[in-house]
């Protein structure tokens, strides 16, 4: 998928309560790919596995999480549960997800995965 840098390549419909399980594999970009819960969303998966995120600018991105006493910058790959409810569960597989290069670098953050009132499981087996 290639678009403007500054546009977002991938991204998901926030009108549904459950995106199921959001596969993407093998997936090269220019521009964001941009995962949010919120709106309608309350639960699903996303298995995210050697995706490159070659270039992307999300510098004038408005929405900025705000933590630690700072306000941050998206990702050019960014998943980002926006739900208040600590109800709400999005669960990630991550493998080999990277943004930019020396080449071509990423301007903003990297990878960025932040959520909202969720709770963290860490490590993610039991």
């Amino acid at each position: 998928m290639h678009c403007p840098e500054h546009e977002a390549a991938i991204l998901n419909d926030t009108s549904v309560t459950d995106f199921g399980t959001l596969t993407l594999r093998g997936v090269r970009t220019t521009g964001q790919v941009l995962l949010l819960a919120r709106d309608a969303v309350r639960s699903g998966h996303v298995a995210a596995a050697d995706v490159v995120v070659e270039a992307a600018d999300v510098r004038g991105r408005v929405q900025r999480p705000h933590g630690f006493g700072v306000d941050a910058l998206q990702g050019g790959f960014t998943l980002w549960n926006q739900q208040p409810d600590p109800a709400v569960e999005i669960t990630a597989e991550l493998l080999g997800v990277s943004a930019g290069s020396a080449g071509r670098p990423v301007r903003g953050s990297g990878v960025f995965v932040w959520c909202g009132a969720c709770r963290w499981s860490w490590p993610p087996w039991p």
